[in-house]
């Protein structure tokens, strides 16, 4: 199996999520026959609904794992966050007075 990153070795559950990912492989093979191919649906016209899948997935899944957020990986969330709700610039200049945005003149230079 492709590894990313180092994420072995700085997950702490990746041995239980190895074997989860493995029991879910074998499980996708085995039932690959049920599995509709909804392009082929979509390019016959045919009405795609995965709302009954999508239920039973969240049922099944919701009870098995729980989201598990690092200080590190919520930092970052929310720095992505502050890019989309366009509120980067003035964070950073809350945390280095001397920034300027690229439109902005830099406060040096004045």
């Amino acid at each position: 199996m492709p590894r990313i990153w180092n994420f072995e070795e700085t997950y702490p559950k990746f041995q239980a999520l190895e074997k989860e990912l493995a029991e879910f492989r074998v499980y996708i093979q085995r039932n690959a026959w049920m599995i509709p191919n909804y392009g082929q649906l979509w390019r016959e016209g045919k009405v795609i609904s995965t709302a009954s899948i999508e239920s039973l997935v969240n049922s099944l899944l919701g009870k098995r794992f729980t989201m598990q957020w690092t200080h590190a990986g919520a930092h970052l969330l929310l720095q992505t966050r502050r890019v989309v709700n366009g509120e980067l610039p003035a964070t950073f200049r809350k945390w280095y007075p001397t920034f300027a945005a690229a439109n902005e003149p830099c406060a040096a230079a004045a």
